[in-house]
């Protein structure tokens, strides 16, 4: 299932206890946004962030945030009415 809107941004959890790396692709997937941000990855090494970019960019564009900076989402075109919601999709679990 796709949402009803096309998604400029959207922000995807990338490690912790309640997201494997494979569903958090399967949610980019299915949801095909424009551009995405990981984030929650501070439990993912090096190598992890790696693949974990490397699977992303087969999928959309991406940026990722480093530890204590911050983006401003407007300036990146995001919709806050197209965010994603839980009620929009569900994939592996989410």
């Amino acid at each position: 299932m796709t949402p009803s809107e096309e998604i400029d941004t959207l922000l995807v959890p990338a490690s912790g206890p309640w997201v494997k790396i494979g569903e958090a692709i399967t949610f980019v997937r299915g949801v095909r946004p424009a551009r995405a941000f990981p984030i929650h990855d501070i439990q993912l090494s090096k190598i992890g962030l790696e693949y974990f970019d490397a699977w992303l960019e087969e999928e959309t564009d991406h940026a990722r945030i480093p530890a204590g900076a911050s983006v401003d989402l407007q300036a990146a075109r995001s919709r806050w009415s197209g965010l994603l919601t839980c009620r929009d999709i569900t994939v592996g679990g989410w």
